[in-house]
């Protein structure tokens, strides 16, 4: 009896121990590893006043200076294209948001506007892909 009492009791805690070294993961994963933010660059020749719109509703308007940046997270982006408007016209409908994204990365230039999106788990420390040849040394 009393050797089922301790047995069940170090499941129960091995159980829960799991739990919320699962839950702490995954809030090391969001803060760290940069998940949801987003880096917009200038490579215009002018200032721009730009607003993007996310699938979920949600706006971001800002002044981008000629040259400059600006990084800002975003969680609830929603599922879909990002809508890219410069100066009050739109401009793009471009790249793909998730419900989860790593980090997002928009250059606004003169007539068009690039969106790549960055995977830290594919590069190493080195800085090179997971699958790319090693420099040789």
């Amino acid at each position: 009896m009393k050797s089922a009492k301790i047995a069940l009791f170090i499941v129960i805690s091995v159980l829960v121990s799991g739990f919320f070294a699962w839950i702490a993961r995954g809030e090391y994963d969001k803060h760290f590893m940069m998940d949801g933010y987003f880096h917009v660059v200038s490579n215009a020749n002018q200032d721009h006043e730009v607003i993007l719109g996310f699938p979920s509703q949600k706006q971001i308007n800002f002044s981008l200076k000629k040259g400059g940046s600006l990084d800002f997270k975003l969680d609830d982006t929603g599922e879909g294209s990002i809508t890219v408007s410069i100066d009050g016209k739109v401009r793009d409908q471009i790249g793909y948001v998730t419900s989860m994204n790593n980090i997002m990365l928009l250059v606004v230039g003169d007539e068009q506007t690039e969106f790549s999106q960055i995977f830290p788990s594919l590069v190493t420390e080195q800085g090179i892909t997971a699958n790319a040849d090693k420099p040789r040394r």
